[in-house]
């Protein structure tokens, strides 16, 4: 599941990451796993980027961060590019994760990009650039998919569970 996206820093936005968390008691593989970055403006949700996450296995209770950057991001396992402004965050906008092409989890922000990367209606300003925090589920076993009422601010920490 994802567990936190940080998408706004104060500046520029070089310290983007997305971590995803395996909340199951077995390993998994993330081979058949990606990420989308999906623009929701003009009332539509288009796919700026996708992300395949590789033949990794990630054990049971553990993180997997997806950055911009390694050397901005501490822990991270997959940097990408771009190196800055990985992560729109303008409105509305919205991360998913896929599974064989499949969205299984969202977090949608900034308002609704609609079905299926936003049930319900979208977070609005969770990663206020000028708070430098970061969107991320508390505790790292809230339900999923993120929804307003999932998510909170607080600060960004890539493979450390929020409480």
């Amino acid at each position: 599941m994802i567990n936190e996206v940080d998408y706004a820093q104060n500046g520029t936005d070089a310290e983007e990451f997305i971590e995803i968390y395996n909340p199951t008691a077995g390993p998994v593989n993330l081979d058949s796993y990606a990420i989308e970055l999906v623009d929701g403006a003009g009332g539509g949700a288009t796919v700026y980027q996708t992300i395949e996450l590789g033949n990794v296995t990630l054990a049971a209770g553990d993180f997997y961060v997806v950055c911009a950057d390694a050397a901005m991001v501490p822990f991270c396992d997959l940097d990408v590019s771009p190196d800055t402004d990985l992560i729109q965050d303008g409105a509305p906008d919205a991360v998913a994760l896929t599974f064989l092409g499949n969205v299984i989890d969202t977090v949608s922000y900034d308002g609704s990009t609609g079905a299926p990367y936003t049930e319900g209606s979208g977070a609005g300003l969770i990663d206020d650039p000028a708070n430098d925090f970061s969107a991320s589920r508390a505790p790292a076993t809230a339900s999923t998919p993120i929804k307003t009422t999932s998510t909170s601010p607080g600060a960004a920490t890539p493979r450390v569970s929020p409480t």
